[in-house]
């Protein structure tokens, strides 16, 4: 039981016996912050005001992680509905410059990503991942927190960081 074929379930059983826990939501949502940008006029003017507010240094990174979630927005849009939008690279890309973590961006002006009910987006969340694991549940874990009216609101109202951390930490 204790070897495994493949990487990542090795790197989890590693993780798991050196006491390595995965970042929480709020973990991640502190490294990626709450932003507001001026929206634009479609998902790449937003997307190019969202990544330099990201804290990664190098500019490198920034045009990869920039260009990883343009690539992936190329496929299908990413409007989730009620006025959210969920923006992340297709393939997980958090290395040691860049963590993996949420962003909340509010919008002054609503972007249409495409969601299935129509409505243009005052909110859209940025998603990175290590891992296709972590992408999976984080993606999973965001979209069941934005089918929930409460947290909807918090998004409506432009919560800060601390009152969205406080909202996810207390549905345990």
């Amino acid at each position: 039981e204790n070897i495994k074929t493949n990487i990542h379930e090795a790197i989890d059983r590693a993780k798991l016996v050196l006491g390595i826990s995965a970042p929480t939501l709020s973990t991640k949502l502190r490294l990626g912050g709450v932003h507001t940008l001026a929206g634009g006029k479609d998902s790449y003017d937003v997307i190019h005001q969202a990544i330099p507010l990201f804290g990664i240094q190098k500019d490198e990174l920034r045009k990869k992680l920039g260009g990883a979630i343009l690539e992936r927005e190329v496929l299908m849009g990413t409007g989730m509905g009620k006025g959210i939008a969920f923006h992340h690279p297709r393939n997980p890309i958090a290395v040691k410059d860049i963590p993996e973590f949420i962003s909340v961006c509010y919008l002054d002006t609503p972007v249409d990503f495409g969601a299935p009910d129509g409505i243009a987006a005052f909110c859209t969340i940025f998603l990175v991942s290590s891992s296709a694991k972590s992408h999976l549940e984080t993606l999973s874990a965001m979209g069941r927190l934005c089918k929930q009216e409460a947290f909807v609101k918090l998004l409506e109202k432009r919560s800060g960081i601390e009152e969205l951390i406080d909202y996810i930490e207390n549905q345990r």
